[in-house]
Parts: structure tokens; C-alpha cells; sequence
């Protein structure tokens, strides 16, 4: 018995002293000055990743190819810029991300396209730092707003004069933001239209060629799924085959077995 109570009140001296160096280590240093700590976590940040797009087209009619693929736009995508001329087009379109494949898809069907580059910038960490700012400057901001009401002249002329660097610091990060949402969102297409008299007309044809891949391709997956199948079997395989080999030969063997018993019995009789 005094064993058990002298091991329940370590136990429970253990857990104070835990419970004590927990709380010794939460909180900040001091509570002077103003803080520039940016918030960790241990989480990765969300992925934000922006899209660019470069091509160049040749086209018989270069506006009526430029008006199409304008035409081409839907919901929310617009035209960040346009310059026309007699022999080539410029477009530098804004296309929602979620639709990026379907808008350059519907290129490569019906136009010739004789280049075409795609890029992507992971810009998580960049902006999972700005946002860290952001909040880090937000919660000073608040502080601030708090100790006005009871600071001499002396410290309210000092914090105002940080209120002010603030609100130009998290306007600033505001602003960053929405360009990285912005770019994130939408990606940029840039399109380049020459003119070429010939240049060949991309439509039902092509888009039977590539309906013709896509059969083929869908095949080849099939085949390469049915082979994946077959050899997760063969581990199977090689008890079962034995097993049911072994089956039938105990069927045959006893189905012989009984052939020759009655045989006997056929030749006793007579």
C-alpha cells in the first residue's frame, strides 16, 4: 500500500512540473516594443500556382481567326490586350485557370498552331508569406489602437505616426495579394497571329484525327490495365491452379475407382 501511494504522488509531482514548464514557455519575451514576428506554422501552404501561355498561329484570314478565338471566351475570361495590322495579331487574353486545358484545346483543334509554351510559377510560399505579414501587421495595428486612449501626447504622436506606416504597409500588401490572386485565377494567354496564305484550315478532319488518338490511347490504357490485372494474379495463380489441378485429379481418380469396383461386382455376378 505504501509503495502504491509513494508511486501515485511522484506521478502526480511529475505532471505539476510538466504542467509548470508548459506555461513558462508560452508568451512573448517582454511586453515592450513592437513586434515583427511573422506567424509558422507547420502546415504547408495552399498551392498557388500561376499559368502562362505562348503561341503562335497562322491564319488565312487573321481577323476572322482573331474574332473567333475572342469568341472563344466565356463567364469571366477578358482581353488584357490586342494590337492588330495588316499582316499579324496581338492578344494577350486573362482565361479562368479552370479552363485553361478546354481554351487550349479548342486552339490546337481548330487552328495551326506552330508553337505553343506553357508555364507555371509556384508562388505558395510568396504568398503565404505576404499573408503572414498582413496578419502579423494587423494585429500591431489593433494594439496600437488600444494604447491611444491611454498614452501621454508624447507616446499618442509616436504610435499615430506607426498607425500611418501600417495602414501604407498592409495597402501595400492588399494590393500584392490581389495581383497574385488575380494572376492565379485567370491565366494569361498570349497569342500571336500571322498572317499565311498556306496556312491549312484545322476542322472536322483534325478533330477526327485526334478523337481516332484518344480511341487509341483509351485502347492502350485497357490493354495495360488488363496486364496489371494478370500479373496481381499471378501470386494467386500459382496456389490455385495446383488446387483445382489437384481437384480433378481426386475427381478422376475416384470417378476411375468406382468404375473398376463396379466392374468387379459385374464380373462376381456372372
Amino acid at each position: 500500500m505504501k509503495r502504491f501511494i509513494t508511486g501515485l504522488l511522484i506521478i502526480l509531482l511529475a505532471s505539476f512540473m510538466l504542467v509548470g514548464c508548459g506555461k513558462s514557455d508560452i508568451g512573448p519575451n517582454d511586453g515592450s516594443g513592437t513586434s515583427d514576428t511573422r506567424i509558422i506554422t507547420d502546415e504547408a501552404p495552399e498551392r498557388k500556382i500561376i499559368y502562362t501561355v505562348s503561341t503562335t498561329i497562322y491564319a488565312k484570314d487573321i481577323e476572322k481567326s482573331a474574332d473567333s478565338i475572342i469568341a472563344l471566351m466565356v463567364d469571366d475570361d477578358f482581353k488584357d490586350a490586342e494590337t492588330r495590322d495588316l499582316t499579324q495579331i496581338y492578344l494577350k487574353l486573362r482565361i479562368k485557370t479552370s479552363r485553361l486545358d478546354a481554351f487550349i484545346a479548342a486552339l490546337k483543334d481548330d487552328y495551326d498552331v506552330s508553337s505553343f509554351r506553357l508555364t507555371s510559377e509556384d508562388v505558395s510560399f510568396n504568398y503565404q508569406d505576404l499573408t503572414n505579414k498582413k496578419v502579423t501587421y494587423e494585429k500591431e495595428y489593433l494594439r496600437l489602437q488600444e494604447l491611444i486612449d491611454t498614452a501621454s501626447y508624447d507616446q499618442i504622436l509616436q504610435i499615430n505616426t506607426r498607425i500611418a506606416q501600417l495602414e501604407r504597409l498592409i495597402d501595400e500588401l492588399n494590393h500584392d495579394l490581389l495581383v497574385y490572386d488575380s494572376l492565379i485565377e485567370f491565366s494569361t494567354v498570349e497569342i500571336y497571329i500571322y498572317q499565311s496564305t498556306n496556312a491549312p484550315t484545322k476542322g472536322f478532319n483534325n478533330k477526327v484525327g485526334r478523337q481516332i488518338e484518344t480511341g487509341w490511347n483509351n485502347m492502350v490504357k485497357f490493354v495495360q490495365f488488363l496486364i496489371l490485372v494478370f500479373v496481381t494474379l499471378i501470386p494467386w495463380l500459382v496456389l490455385i491452379v495446383p488446387a483445382v489441378g489437384l481437384g480433378f485429379g481426386i475427381y478422376y481418380l475416384n470417378k476411375y475407382l468406382r468404375k473398376r469396383k463396379q466392374e468387379k461386382k459385374d464380373n462376381q455376378k456372372q
